[in-house]
């Protein structure tokens, strides 16, 4: 059980080394704005990649995934 609690202590640490409780709720909700807007799936997935790159960022408005080159 040692390898358990080691393993959770880890996780812990990382948790509140992105900012804990109040980053992740800002991430979520980033997340929702980022799947409740407009693009394709791939579009949200790489904007929702960018958004979990920042923890609990209040970076630029990210409810519109980034526009790609144009296809034709």
């Amino acid at each position: 059980m040692a390898g358990l609690s080691s393993l959770a202590d880890k996780a812990r640490e990382m948790f509140n080394k992105r900012g804990g409780t109040d980053a992740a709720k800002e991430d979520l909700q980033e997340l929702k704005d980022i799947q409740a807007g407009e693009g394709s799936l791939s579009d949200k997935a790489k904007a929702a990649v960018d958004a979990l790159k920042d923890p609990g960022a209040q970076g630029p408005d990210r409810s519109e995934p980034p526009k790609g080159p144009e296809r034709r």
